[in-house]
């Protein structure tokens, strides 16, 4: 987090000394190493206990959803900071915060959906977007000072996967992020294009646009639309649309379709998609607030769980975990 400050200083201070921009370029190049990656684990996994503990506090409960998750970034800084500062092990930071975390955290019963669909929660972090959106943030338009080849491809290489012959942004950037509130206006948060131009011109940065995005979308719903028992078509939805707030041109036509889907046959089909489509369909429930699809939904989840002792459901562990999450949210 610091070195993306420190970027921004520097790339606004470079046109004073050209020495600026040079340490700025080495500054870029560590952004993208096995150590940065390293260090993206830990300081995500200690920002995702450091979250948990804040929700057992019940002084923290009183704050209002922008306070609450400064605090828990601010937090997080600043034990991390001094964690690396003498030396412990990134690893043995992601390990033991990981290990320590497995705590059930009050907000699986009780969400305040302002923080839990906000772009600065712990679970909206990945690393593609934080070190992409951080560097459009910290170089803007003068990126071009400090750019070069090998820094371009790692952009790429981070980015963007071949698939086939099409070329397409990575699962993390293939979710459209400007449905997420932003309340700490962070440089995580708002339409994707729009910043990372800064970093892939105009024509590439186009690739991960809110309006590709909704239109992707609404190809998907139209598939479905004729052919619910499509587990090509669903993917696309779970990407783009995931958990947060869906498209409003798009909200009734989303609506219909988990109302009309047979959610057991999906699973009947390909049970790993199969779960991961009704898990899809109890998320957008909290935003569709439609009461029919929640009955549909208890009626298939109970069907599902009648099913459990016939059916070989792989992981038990992992199932389980699944199974709680869409009654979580379906209750």
């Amino acid at each position: 987090m610091e070195r993306l400050h420190l970027l921004n200083i520097l790339i606004h201070l470079g046109h004073q000394k050209a020495s600026y921009y040079r340490l700025a370029r080495r500054i870029i190049k560590r952004l993208f190493t096995a150590n940065a990656v390293a260090a993206f684990i830990a300081f995500s996994t200690l920002l995702e206990w450091v979250d948990q503990e804040f929700s057992y506090w019940q002084g923290a409960k009183k704050w209002q959803p922008h306070i609450r998750l400064a605090m828990v970034w601010a937090h997080t800084h600043h034990l991390f900071s001094i964690l690396t500062a003498v030396g412990v092990p990134l690893d043995w930071i992601s390990e033991t915060f990981r290990r320590i975390a497995k705590r059930l955290p009050p907000e699986m019963f009780n969400r305040d959906l302002a923080q839990w669909f906000d772009v600065a929660h712990p679970r909206q972090l990945n690393f593609p977007a934080f070190t992409l959106m951080g560097l459009a943030y910290s170089v803007g338009e003068r990126g071009t000072q400090v750019f070069d080849q090998v820094l371009e491809e790692n952009f790429t290489f981070v980015a963007f996967r071949e698939v086939g012959d099409v070329i397409l942004p990575v699962a993390p950037l293939f979710r459209d992020i400007s449905r997420a509130s932003n309340t700490l206006a962070s440089f995580l948060g708002g339409n994707y294009a729009e910043n990372l131009v800064h970093l892939f011109g105009k024509d590439r940065a186009r690739a991960f646009d809110s309006e590709v995005y909704q239109a992707l979308a609404s190809q998907a719903l139209d598939a479905l639309a004729e052919n619910p028992n499509d587990l090509s078509a669903w993917p696309i939805l779970q990407v783009t649309v995931a958990d947060l707030p869906p498209y409003d041109s798009l909200a009734n036509n989303l609506s219909q379709l988990l109302v009309q889907t047979q959610f057991v046959n999906l699973i009947d089909q390909d049970k790993k998609a199969g779960l991961a489509v009704i898990k899809f369909a109890a998320m957008q429930l909290i935003h569709l607030a439609n009461e029919d699809l929640k009955q549909h939904l208890n009626v298939q989840f109970m069907h599902m769980v009648e099913q459990l002792p016939q059916q070989d459901w792989g992981n038990p562990s992992t199932q389980i975990a699944d199974l709680d999450s869409i009654y979580l949210s379906l209750v």
